[in-house]
C-alpha cells in the first residue's frame, strides 16, 4: 500500500515487503517553521469532522509544538494525555498537565496498566487498526 501526502509530494509504503518513501517537488516554497506548523494545523482540522480535534500531550517537547500550533491557528482542541499505572509516567503527564493549565487548554486522561493491557492481548486490536508490526 503507497500513502501519498497532500498534493503527492511526499510518497511512502511498503513495496514488496519493503519500506519506499519517494519525494516530488512541493507545490510551492516552505515558509518558516512557525508558519508552517500553523498550515498544518490548519489543514489537519479542514480534514476533520468532528467540532474539537483531540491532541495526545506527551509532556515531551514534540506534543508541546504541536500544541503551540493549534492554539496559533486558533484550532479548537482539547489534550488528552496518558497516566500509567502507579505513576510510572509522573514526570511527563505532570509536564503535560502543567503546560495545558499555563494556557487555558482543557485536557482529560486515560489512564492505562501497560501490564495489564499487554497481558490481556487487547493491544493486538490497536496494533491491527494502525497497520503496527507485530513480530512473535
Amino acid at each position: 500500500m503507497i500513502i501519498r501526502t497532500k498534493n503527492n509530494h511526499f510518497k511512502y509504503g511498503d513495496v514488496r515487503g519493503k519500506f519506499s518513501p519517494s519525494y516530488d517537488q512541493s507545490q510551492r516554497r516552505a515558509l518558516d517553521f512557525h508558519s508552517e506548523c500553523v498550515i498544518a494545523a490548519r489543514e489537519i482540522k479542514k480534514t476533520y469532522r468532528r467540532k474539537k480535534i483531540a491532541l495526545l500531550m506527551s509532556g515531551g517537547i514534540d506534543s508541546e509544538i504541536m500544541a503551540r500550533s493549534f492554539l496559533a491557528a486558533k484550532v479548537p482542541w482539547i489534550a488528552r494525555i496518558l497516566r500509567l499505572k502507579d505513576d510510572k509516567n509522573i514526570h511527563d503527564w505532570t509536564w503535560a498537565v502543567a503546560w495545558c493549565e499555563a494556557n487555558k487548554v482543557a485536557y482529560q486522561f486515560y489512564d492505562l496498566d501497560p501490564v495489564e493491557f499487554f497481558e490481556s492481548g487487547e493491544y493486538l486490536k490497536y496494533a491491527k487498526l494502525s497497520q503496527c508490526c507485530l513480530f512473535s
